[in-house]
């Protein structure tokens, strides 16, 4: 039995070698639509270049709607090159919310200056001008009708004063200082004075015991607005670094993307050069129909995810512009 199986496998070696030997012996023909040129996927010409010859498929197997399927299509090569360092200064120059929490910042310091405010020095002054006329009816203050003046009394006062008042931050303490000065006359025929002088200066100091004491309302004021613009400062941060993070992020996504794609393309390559040396083997009667088969429904599944690797790629570009 052994011996019979063994010369019908050399019967049949002898039947199929003159057609080994043909192909073997056949010229290299030229390249199937279904073949691309190595490295033609990631051909980028020069704009004064003459463009990357592709041998074009049949319009009947690839239609419009289907050019990522051509050999050598041009997925990943299409757009302008961007590094990540470029995509994140594109993201901070253009994103709105970083925009919008960039001013917080300058908000919030600026209303912790004006709470300060409560301690600025307060400057006061003052000025006085006063006449006081009487009727002049002593006994003892003759007067003269042909004088008008004679006939009443007049006392003029002439004065004014300036101050400061300031605030001592944290202890609620105030601190006041005043000068004043006025000068006195006085018209009597009976009693003539001379102009007088009076000169004064005050510096006062009040420091709470209970109420105010520490935490008075202005101190208070100064503290959370410090708090505030402190928070505001770190929300712009973590606004800013969140925007970075999704932009790294949707980056690598990018390039992850693109990788998939020239996997997916080399793939698809693949499976149909094994469809085309499939065929080939079927003419020959070396394997059967339903190894074509199978060798079709690869090639199938391969366009199938190249069209969709093709399609995350794209979206990842759209999620980058719009981090």
């Amino acid at each position: 039995m052994t011996r019979s199986l063994l010369l019908g496998l050399a019967w049949l070696a002898l039947l199929v070698s003159p057609f080994s030997d043909a192909v073997a012996q056949a010229p290299p023909s030229d390249p199937t639509p279904w073949q691309a040129e190595p490295g033609a996927a990631e051909t980028i010409a020069p704009a004064d270049a003459e463009p990357a010859s592709v041998v074009e498929p049949p319009a009947s197997k690839f239609p419009a709607a289907l050019d990522d399927l051509a050999p050598g299509a041009a997925i990943v090569t299409e757009g302008q090159p961007l590094a990540i360092e470029e995509a994140v200064a594109l993201a901070i120059q253009n994103g709105l919310d970083v925009e919008v929490e960039r001013f917080a910042p300058l908000i919030a310091e600026a209303g912790a200056q004006a709470a300060w405010g409560a301690y600025d020095p307060t400057l006061s002054a003052d000025a006085q001008y006063n006449v006081a006329k009487s009727p002049n009816f002593s006994a003892f203050n003759p007067t003269d009708l042909r004088d008008p003046s004679s006939q009443t009394n007049r006392d003029r006062i002439l004065g004014g004063g300036a101050g400061v008042n300031q605030l001592i931050p944290y202890i609620g303490a105030s601190v006041d200082a005043r000068f004043d000065s006025s000068s006195r006359a006085t018209r009597q025929i009976i009693q003539p004075l001379d102009q007088q002088y009076d000169s004064s200066f005050f510096l006062t100091a009040r420091v709470p015991l209970a109420r105010n004491l520490i935490w008075s309302a202005p101190w208070t004021n100064v503290k959370l607005a410090g708090y505030q613009s402190e928070a505001a400062e770190q929300q712009f941060r973590q606004a800013l670094m969140d925007n970075v993070q999704r932009t790294v992020n949707r980056y690598w996504g990018l390039v992850a993307a693109r990788d998939r794609v020239r996997v997916a393309q080399k793939s698809l390559e693949t499976a149909r050069a094994l469809l085309d040396q499939t065929q080939t083997q079927y003419e020959v009667g070396v394997v059967s129909q339903v190894e074509v088969v199978e060798a079709e429904a690869g090639v199938a599944q391969r366009e199938f995810e190249l069209i969709q690797t093709a399609n995350q790629y794209r979206n990842a570009q759209d999620e980058l512009i719009e981090a």
